[in-house]
């Protein structure tokens, strides 16, 4: 008897082709009002400011000190359109809706800046309309066959060395989209976190860390590609809150002696980390319709470290964690695969032909659990995983009876 690992492999062979969507993000960057520049970093040396978008690679933006909220989003304009990206601009605000080129906008973006009159940045993705509302659907991500990410926020950490010469705060904005009641809603989270005289670093990301929780928001430890150098302090990544809520987009800003334990001032959304793990494309069901299934990797994503796969499931379901190694060019906007053999509809974000398949069972409240180990190779510094959790109901009519799978994920291994 045919296994169903065995049809998974096999079957999988029918269903590669498919094209990518050509309707991409678009992305939102921009500078709180009422701030200019002064030219210079915090350690004296010349400030500066830069933006990413999409996977395009980063554009420096070119200001003169003294130079105000409204200018600097001028400057980043021109800067963008020089280099063929789509953008307009609406106040403060640079709107992205495609690469050079017209090409689509797969992974968001973000700002960065080292200029200390510079500390009140924001990033935003808005992911193409789809089917069920904004984002394709109570569980986000965007139409059809695109498995680009599209949510999530990053900002930037203090540096754990570092100490506050005076009292301040950390003021953290996050934008979420949450399906209520059979109605889009958009909420904000916010944090203003004090930072006192003598402070560390360290002790500023504790305390940031414990606030964006308290408000029922999933804090990831990432390593992002610096918009502007030097960057080394990692970021708090965001994809979503406990009860489901995806995050759209983040702000920050920072005051006082919070500027002396920053390496600089970062936001970013819908970007892929170097480091650790975020999410991309969208939980559903059989029917390839939205769900609010989901789960995450928690944990330290390093060699000889290690963490837990945690999903979020519906109760009592057999279960398949589906894992395939890198280089993951599905989980930065390529297609999705489709799995008819499956269900109608059904697609998957990671290749099947080269997935290891491990089996759990959700407990009554639709959790469902696995440790993953990372060994302590040094060759395994940099690699990456894509990885989605498949649910199928045992008591089901049929093999496939109500099979549905999880978000994806992507883990990146740092050294």
């Amino acid at each position: 008897m045919m296994t169903f690992r065995d049809a998974f492999l096999s079957l999988a062979t029918l269903a590669l082709c498919a094209t990518a969507n050509a309707q991409g993000n678009a992305v939102t960057i921009g500078i709180q009002p009422g701030q200019s520049t002064t030219g210079t970093a915090s350690d004296g040396s010349p400030g500066g400011i830069g933006i990413t978008i999409g996977g395009f690679g980063n554009t420096p933006v070119v200001v003169p000190p003294g130079t105000d909220s409204m200018g600097i989003a001028t400057a980043a304009t021109a800067a963008l359109a020089a280099q063929g990206f789509t953008v307009v601009q609406n106040g403060t605000d640079v709107i992205v809706t495609a690469g050079p080129g017209g090409a689509p906008l797969q992974s968001g973006g973000g700002i960065g800046s080292t200029d200390t009159g510079i500390n009140g940045v924001k990033a935003k993705v808005t992911p193409p309309a789809g089917p069920g509302g904004p984002g394709g659907g109570p569980g986000g991500g965007g139409p059809g066959p695109n498995a680009g990410k599209q949510n999530g926020g990053q900002v930037q950490k203090a540096n754990p060395q570092k100490f506050a010469n005076s009292s301040g705060s950390i003021q953290v904005d996050v934008e979420v989209l949450k399906f209520v009641n059979g109605t889009w809603t958009l909420l904000w989270i916010q944090v203003v976190v004090p930072v006192f005289a003598g402070d560390t670093g360290q002790a500023v990301n504790d305390r940031v860390r414990q606030q964006l929780q308290g408000q029922g928001l999933i804090v990831s430890d990432l390593t992002l590609p610096p918009v502007v150098a030097p960057m080394t302090s990692g970021s708090f990544g965001m994809d979503r809150t406990q009860d489901g809520g995806r995050v759209q987009g983040v702000g920050f800003a920072a005051g006082g002696g919070a500027r002396d334990v920053l390496d600089g001032s970062e936001a970013g959304a819908g970007q892929v980390p170097q480091q650790g793990a975020t999410e991309y494309d969208r939980s559903i069901d059989e029917n390839g319709d939205a769900t609010t299934d989901w789960f995450r990797f928690a944990g330290d994503a390093t060699v000889g470290g290690g963490g837990v796969l945690d999903a979020h499931v519906l109760p009592g379901q057999f279960g398949l964690w589906a894992i395939t190694p890198g280089p993951g060019g599905l989980g930065l906007g390529a297609p999705l695969i489709p799995a008819p053999f499956l269900h109608p509809g059904f697609d998957l974000p990671i290749d099947p032909l080269a997935a290891l398949l491990l089996p759990g069972i959700s407990d009554p409240l639709g959790g469902m659990q696995l440790p993953l180990p990372i060994p302590p190779d040094p060759a395994l510094g940099g690699a990456e995983l894509l990885m989605t959790a498949l649910t199928i109901d045992p008591f089901g009519a049929s093999l496939f009876d109500g099979v549905r799978r999880t978000n994806g994920v992507t883990l990146r291994i740092g050294d």
